[in-house]
């Protein structure tokens, strides 16, 4: 075997038995099973105020341009004060 080809056997023999001394074979956990725990919610959120829906809706239609952005509505709490009104939206109409 060539001067070089001992060398690179060498070393490869070297990294390979570092890294067989580095693993036990198992995920360290000794049979324990691992639990993780979600975060707690906050225990006084504070209140959002309502927002009227027909509103809210009449809004949006008010700004119509091909370069709106889009309105964002998670975490809104919205009422429905029009809720039996058929002609809550009879202005879009028009």
């Amino acid at each position: 075997m060539s001067h070089s080809k001992f060398r690179q056997a060498l070393f490869l023999v070297t990294v390979l038995s570092t890294l067989a001394g580095c693993s036990d074979g198992g995920n360290n956990n000794n049979g324990a099973a691992i639990v993780v725990t979600p975060p707690l919610p906050d225990p006084d959120p504070e209140p959002q105020p309502q927002t009227d829906f027909s509103t809210f809706v009449i809004g949006l239609f008010a700004n119509t341009a091909d370069n709106t952005d889009p309105v964002p509505v998670n975490g809104l709490d919205f009422s429905f004060a029009d809720q039996d009104n058929p002609a809550a939206f009879d202005e879009l109409l028009e």
